[in-house]
């Protein structure tokens, strides 16, 4: 052996001495430590398709569904006909409503309440000849999904609706990201006392469950002091003229 390394053959056999002394002092415990750590290791791979499910949003009650609205106030809306439509599918939540009325260039609110009956003339609990917003509240349920320019919040475009046109006709028609939507919808409800309406962690949207009610008439109509609109809207904006409710059909349509 060269002479630069004679003295290293020594040291390195001593430190081998004493790792190998190290572990044949070592307890059972620790061996039952080391083993349990090679059987944990073992095997321990990345499940990618586990993990693409982990990261899917949450899939939601699918499904079609149509309600033929009928007329409300009567004496002052007339003759309302028109049809909502909505889809529930994959990740997208579709939304359209065809109306026609009597008037040009109304705005009209339109909402998904959280009840499943749409108002009656019995439900005019001042006896002022017309139901209003606030019997509607008591009698169909809080506002769950306004059909307003955004559907990915309650709260984001509250005060864009829909016109009528010359002929009395609008045509409304919005689609979002369900996930988007449900998230929203499943929210903590912070303004409890207010007319919006929010659903469990775990409840699904269940629109057959629920109405699609029309509000408006235009802000020339006379109207009793009586009648209440939502917060922040004129009386005549409170004045429901239609009612729709909703069923599920096997039919899809574009």
């Amino acid at each position: 052996m060269p002479q630069k390394f004679e003295g290293l053959a020594p040291i390195l056999s001593n430190l081998a001495g004493q790792r190998f002394a190290a572990f044949e002092n070592m307890n059972s415990g620790h061996y039952i430590f080391i083993l349990f750590s090679l059987i944990l290791s073992c095997g321990k791979t990345t499940d990618p398709y586990r993990e693409n499910l982990l990261l899917r949003p949450r899939q939601e009650q699918e499904g079609f569904y149509r309600g033929k609205l009928i007329t409300l106030n009567s004496r002052i809306s007339g003759k309302v006909t028109g049809e909502g439509t909505f889809f529930l599918q994959d990740i997208q939540f579709y939304a359209k409503v065809a109306l026609r009325t009597k008037w040009k260039r109304v705005t009209h609110l339109q909402f998904i309440h959280e009840g499943s009956q749409c108002p009656q003339a019995k439900d005019d609990v001042n006896l002022d000849g017309y139901l209003d917003f606030h019997e509607v509240i008591s009698a169909s349920g809080k506002i769950l999904i306004p059909l307003d320019d955004n559907l990915r919040s309650q709260a984001a475009s509250f005060t864009r609706y829909p016109t009528s046109n010359e002929k009395g006709k609008y045509f409304y028609s919005k689609a979002v990201s369900a996930p988007v939507m449900m998230k929203d919808l499943r929210e903590k409800d912070k303004q409890q006392g207010d007319a919006l309406g929010k659903l469990g962690q775990n409840e699904e949207l269940n629109l057959v469950e629920r109405v699609l009610i029309i509000y408006g008439v235009p802000y020339y109509y006379k109207l009793p002091d009586t009648v209440q609109a939502f917060s922040g809207f004129p009386p005549h904006m409170g004045v429901p003229i239609a009612c729709a409710n909703i069923i599920e059909t096997p039919e899809e349509f574009p």
